[in-house]
């Protein structure tokens, strides 16, 4: 009901963006694999690392989120829907690998089995597909427009800033013998970044209804070569 007008009713459509819809998702997984080191075949099934398969599912969901956002709205062809997500998943990427850079996440999940850790990432990695799925939906106008319309996805930087002082602090405890695995207290994180990325979601309002968009905008236009 949300994607293009042309794509709405027909069969043909659906059935192709359904085939480009699996292959985004094994390109995905593929890419977690090799850059996250979360492999859903070695770590969560050959190795029965449970700390490895909430993390690849959480993965899963947000990859998911993204493409489905990316083909909410009108535009003249597929292209528009890989471009959108592409810009969605490389900020994906890119926070995920910080985040690891800043936290070790990757090690302690596939090397320590730390559950908790696997459930915060997890939850992240869906909060933020909810995020960038936002950011990826709207009718397309260009390339550049479509750049500049991806400023709505500004609150995954809080949310990607908030889990690493979470996980620092896990971090901080268990250098100091504090005993703060509960998995609960990891649930209970899971649910907080996921409720915020609704509320950043439902709450702020999009980029183009901020006063300072037009402004920005015209600044933009006049930066282009003529």
């Amino acid at each position: 009901m949300l994607a293009s007008f042309d794509v709405v009713g027909s069969f043909i459509y659906i059935l192709m963006y359904v085939f480009l819809g699996g292959a985004w998702l094994f390109l995905g997984i593929t890419i977690m694999s090799c850059l996250f080191d979360l492999s859903w075949l070695d770590d969560a099934l050959n190795l029965n690392n449970t700390a490895a398969l909430i993390a690849v599912a959480g993965g899963f969901l947000g990859l998911t989120l993204i493409y489905s956002g990316a083909n909410i709205g009108n535009g003249p062809g597929w292209w528009c829907v890989i471009f959108t997500g592409g810009l969605g998943l490389a900020v994906w990427i890119i926070l995920g690998l910080i985040i690891n850079i800043c936290t070790k996440s990757f090690e302690r999940i596939t090397v320590e089995r730390d559950i908790g850790c696997g459930i915060r990432f997890g939850t992240y990695l869906i909060a933020s597909g909810i995020i960038l799925a936002r950011a990826c939906a709207g009718d397309w106008t260009s390339f550049s427009m479509t750049v500049v319309d991806f400023i709505d996805a500004w609150p995954v930087l809080a949310l990607a800033g908030l889990l690493i002082l979470v996980e620092l602090y896990y971090i901080y405890s268990a250098k100091s013998g504090k005993n703060n695995n509960s998995i609960y207290g990891s649930i209970l994180f899971g649910i907080i970044f996921i409720t915020l990325a609704i509320m950043f979601v439902y709450l702020l309002p999009p980029t183009t209804e901020n006063p300072m968009y037009r402004t920005v905008l015209e600044l933009f236009n006049r930066s282009l070569p003529v």
